[in-house]
């Protein structure tokens, strides 16, 4: 288990929890909420978005108003391609 895994199962709220530093699992979401909305409101018709496993769990939890504890149930397989439509 990585070190961050490790620590994410000590934290009091695993969402909003910070290391090292780092972005929360909510600052994520807002983070990719505030790109989606600017998607949105830039009349792109299409984008490609190279990104990592987390990022695009969040696109994926965001556009399908999924609850934040099923971010873990999306699977995302490396060097995979997904499409999602806004």
């Amino acid at each position: 288990m990585s070190e961050h895994n490790a620590a994410l199962k000590l934290a009091d709220d695993m969402w909003t929890a910070r290391f090292n530093g780092g972005e929360s699992f909510q600052d994520v979401k807002e983070r990719v909420k505030g790109f989606m909305d600017e998607l949105k409101s830039s009349g792109c018709q299409l984008v490609a978005i190279v990104s990592s496993r987390t990022i695009i769990q969040m696109f994926y939890l965001l556009l399908n108003d999924l609850p934040n504890d099923k971010l873990w149930d999306i699977t995302v397989d490396k060097g995979s391609c997904m499409e999602l439509d806004l």
